[in-house]
């Protein structure tokens, strides 16, 4: 139970680890820049 709680709570670090640098750098690679344009 513990580590499902832990796994977790990583899996959302780098989720919002991942949305940071798409914010401040969109276009850091191609996917990134591609996957703004779509939503802009």
């Amino acid at each position: 139970m513990i580590v499902n709680i832990i796994r977790l709570h990583l899996h959302y670090s780098v989720l919002l680890i991942e949305n940071y640098f798409s914010l401040y750098y969109p276009c850091g690679n191609n996917v990134l820049c591609s996957d703004n344009l779509l939503n802009n």
